[in-house]
């Protein structure tokens, strides 16, 4: 009984070559390109701004996050605000605007006191 054993894959499986190929530089691509692009904040506040010899990642990424300010009913982007840069495709992108209100304003002046420790 050895060896007599026979299985008939289907054809999609057994010739893999008919199957249409998926190629670098689809449409897709043009999209993850889009939402990657990077966006400059004209009107940063001076007060938020990183300082000369100030590294983001090592301050200000992933700390008190709970700390930052409620805009548009979403936490403020670090990176846009502070950093002066963020990417199009941010999750916090309806926060990529100038702050003109009190509150929030002296919320984002606390969080980064906080974050720089003073």
């Amino acid at each position: 009984k050895t060896r007599q054993f026979s299985f008939h894959l289907p054809a999609s499986i057994a010739h893999p070559q008919n199957q249409k190929k998926r190629q670098r530089g689809d449409d897709n691509d043009e999209e993850k390109k889009n939402k990657r692009s990077p966006i400059q904040n004209p009107n940063q506040n001076p007060r938020w701004k990183l300082r000369s010899g100030e590294d983001y990642n090592t301050v200000f990424k992933n700390k008190h996050c709970d700390k930052r300010p409620i805009m548009n009913g979403v936490r403020m982007c670090p990176r846009w605000h502070i950093r002066g840069i963020c990417f199009s495709g941010c999750n916090l992108a309806q926060t990529h605007v100038t702050s003109t209100s009190d509150p929030i304003t002296s919320e984002m002046n606390a969080f980064c006191k906080l974050c720089r420790n003073e």
